[in-house]
């Protein structure tokens, strides 16, 4: 029962003679009905109390009409307890918000906030922005209940010991960047309920690739230093906004704004952007490393049924669905991805292509590599604009989860000591002994993919990975190096080196393996039909009757381009296929390829056309004069771009009619991925090829992403040692005898 009430300061009363009384806010308005309320409010003042109000009435209205007329107004919240200690400013904001002076007092005194600044803040400022809440600074020296860290850059190496500190300590704490044309406010960091600054140092850094490559190269700790502007008024902002929330978390006990969440001011554009960020199971700080262990061990595959509608094969979530559940990895501060890039010819043509960023599978040490990074962006394709973004999307996670992170299982030791568990690095890459003597003479070239490393000896001492033998289910061992990209290689000797061939991810382990499979299959179809330039047969489009071919032909035709497609399936039976581009005037012919492999040989058609697609923005941009801006410069795929025909490169013809038909071919969509899983893995093993599953998924990421492997089928970059490459072409009757490693195409697959 209140004794000696007020009427909330943040309200007018009117009083309308004959209807009732208005009482009237900047954010509300009530209408209070009676004749019993008029009298009333008007002895309603914060000095009267309870029994002097009623005592002034009487005679007039009986008593146990007023009590019950101010317990109504109490109740309703119109009316409060006198505080006659309340300065009006701060009487008049608290009612505003809900809550009672004393109340709000009483939290201010139990939380005091410590206050740190590690840069060029001015501690008085935050001091005075903090009382103008209400809110309490610790004295100096002194533990507060809260902390408030200010500092100039969020990789500033001493923000460390308070993240451990205040963890230890089970104490919220709000990190502030005040300077800078786009001040940050937060993350509030909640021991044991969000992230932690460890968890944002990661994201941050990888994301602040140039500083990052400066750091490495400068052999200094954190970001190097550079001007920062510091407007007073930005700088007032980022302070108030950061005084305000720290009241909201003071008064309420949470704040789910800033808990795991960055609000970046825009002051210029009057607006904010959020950056989530979410909490790594494997923080060495607030999480468990043993958690994020990346080594092979065996997974059981389960039964899905795929998805129905998914145009690009089965899946057993569809790209809306997975593009959901993995948005939140998206942000140029906090995320994985620091965005999804749409083509600039998508909208106003008919391809859909995205690019993630930067490649999230190199480390850049010096500017080259920088520069070779930031243009080999992540990328995805597919029929509509929802399937590209996803693709681009899960590309980039997929390559993220692929890069050495300090968190593999690794073992030191020799091939020799690991016996007949242990994979010599070349059953994998296959190089010829020829390219292992000329190396050097390979290396020089400077292509990015076609780099012959040194022989592994196999009394070496190097650095391995366990992976999983499906086929013989045991654990074996492969280089690390092989396994991770940007693995730090000892010296100037590389034995191994990562790529992406096999790598997939997949909604689910059993859809990423199936992907990573298909990749295999394609990638060795290529390279039988591209090295030993034999011409295939050409896949009638017409018959598959799509829409979206028939789109592609009408406006490629339109543009001066044409495309089809030629069917390299080879002995392992799976279905296999590469699309061509070509220009049909002009000086250059551009051509441009993509591939595609599935056991539904519509699907793998449909792949290699949407890849096609993805690389076709590269070649787009033609001048007035007929000839072509392209989109990038790298050495060699200009080099085929300009001398490159249909006439001169008689083995992207097709071979004599269409004779392939895929109406005729059986539906091979639907049933279980297991199944799916099930028919691949025994044309792969049937062929005599073990398969080797390492499972990358990473604990911070939670999408499937598995690396395949299968000793004996082929890369299709410049990689010749015996095997395949020779033998399916006589076996599949396309050549009376293989080929000597000199008659191979002399021009190594770029892609």
């Amino acid at each position: 029962m209140i004794a000696r009430p007020v009427l909330r300061e943040d309200f007018a009363v009117y009083l309308l003679h004959g209807e009732g009384n208005i009482l009237l806010s900047d954010s509300e308005s009530f209408a209070l009905e009676g004749g019993v309320i008029s009298p009333v409010l008007s002895l309603i003042d914060g000095r009267r109390t309870r029994t002097e109000i009623v005592a002034s009435l009487a005679g007039q209205i009986a008593p146990e009409e007023v009590s019950q007329t101010l317990d109504y107004l109490a109740q309703m919240g119109h009316v409060r307890e006198a505080d006659a200690d309340a300065a009006p400013d701060e009487a008049l904001f608290w009612s505003s918000v809900g809550i009672d002076t004393r109340i709000a007092r009483d939290r201010a005194a139990a939380f005091p906030i410590q206050v740190v600044t590690l840069g060029e803040t001015d501690p008085a400022a935050v001091t005075t922005w903090l009382g103008s809440m209400g809110l309490q600074v610790a004295s100096e020296g002194t533990d507060g209940a809260v902390g408030l860290v200010l500092a100039d850059d969020y990789l500033d190496p001493r923000l460390a010991e308070w993240n451990g500190y205040f963890h230890a300590q089970g104490k919220p704490w709000l990190l502030v960047r005040p300077a800078g044309l786009k001040p940050l406010v937060g993350p509030l960091f909640v021991p044991g309920a969000t992230g932690c600054w460890e968890c944002l140092r990661t994201r941050l850094a990888e994301n602040r690739e140039v500083e990052l490559m400066l750091s490495r190269r400068l052999g200094i700790a954190g970001p190097p230093d550079r001007p920062v502007s510091r407007p007073q008024a930005f700088v007032a902002q980022a302070l108030s906004a950061a005084a305000v929330q720290l009241a909201r978390l003071v008064q309420s006990g949470r704040n789910t704004d800033l808990e795991g969440r960055i609000q970046e001011l825009d002051p210029m554009a009057l607006s904010r952007r959020q950056h989530p960020l979410l909490a790594r199971p494997q923080c060495r700080c607030c999480g468990d490393p043993e958690i994020g262990r990346i080594g092979g061990a065996p997974t059981e595959f389960r039964a899905f049924r795929s998805v129905k509608g998914v145009e690009n094969g089965e899946r057993s979530a569809s790209a809306a669905q997975t593009l959901a559940r993995y948005s939140p990895l998206i942000s140029p501060l906090t995320g994985i991805v620091k965005e999804l890039i749409p083509s600039q010819w998508n909208g106003q043509t008919p391809l859909r292509s995205y690019s993630a960023g930067n490649n999230l599978a190199v480390a850049p040490m010096a500017l080259m590599g920088l520069k070779q990074n930031l243009r080999s962006y992540s990328s995805g394709k597919g029929r509509t604009d929802q399937q590209a973004r996803t693709s681009a999307l899960c590309e980039a996670l997929e390559r993220y989860s692929g890069k050495y992170r300090g968190e593999e299982v690794i073992l030191r030791g020799t091939l020799r000591q690991f016996g007949d568990a242990g994979i010599h690095p070349n059953d994998l890459m296959l190089y010829s002994e020829r390219q292992y003597r000329e190396r050097d003479a390979w290396n020089a070239r400077g292509s990015q993919f076609q780099v012959v490393p040194y022989w592994l000896e196999d009394t070496e001492v190097t650095d391995w990975t366990p992976v999983w033998s499906h086929t013989e289910k045991r654990i074996k061992y492969l280089p690390a190096s092989l396994m991770f990209y940007s693995y730090p290689v000892e010296g100037a000797r590389f034995t191994s080196w990562a790529d992406s061939n096999g790598c997939a991810a997949g909604a689910s382990y059993e859809d990423a393996v199936l992907q990573g499979l298909f990749e295999l299959v394609e990638r060795d179809s290529v390279a039988v039909w591209w090295y030993n330039r034999v011409p295939r047969p050409q896949v009638d489009l017409a018959a598959m009757d799509d829409p979206f071919i028939a789109e592609m032909q009408d406006w490629f035709a339109r543009i001066g381009r044409e495309f089809w497609v030629l069917d390299l399936t080879t002995d392992l039976g799976i279905p296999s296929y590469v699309c061509l581009n070509r220009r049909t005037y002009g000086p250059t012919e551009d051509i441009v390829m993509g591939f595609g492999a599935h056991l539904d040989a519509r699907t793998g058609i449909l792949r290699a056309i949407t890849e096609m697609n993805q690389f076709m923005p590269a070649v787009l941009d033609v001048a007035e004069d007929g000839t072509t801006r392209y989109a990038f410069d790298d050495p060699e795929c200009l080099h085929w771009w300009h001398t490159a025909t249909y006439e001169n490169q008689p083995y992207i013809q097709p071979k004599g009619q269409a004779v392939f038909d895929p109406g005729a071919q059986a539906d091979r969509t639907g049933g279980t991925i297991s199944d799916l899983l099930a028919e691949a893995i025994g044309a792969i093993e049937r062929a005599g090829h073990e398969l080797l599953i390492l499972d990358q998924t990473r604990a911070d990421v939670g999408l499937p992403v598995v690396k395949v492997m299968a000793p004996g089928l082929r890369h299709f970059w410049a990689r010749y040692a015996p095997g395949r490459l020779y033998d399916v072409p006589v076996r599949m009757g396309d050549l009376k005898a293989p080929l000597d490693e000199a008659a191979l195409n002399p021009i190594a697959m770029f892609l």
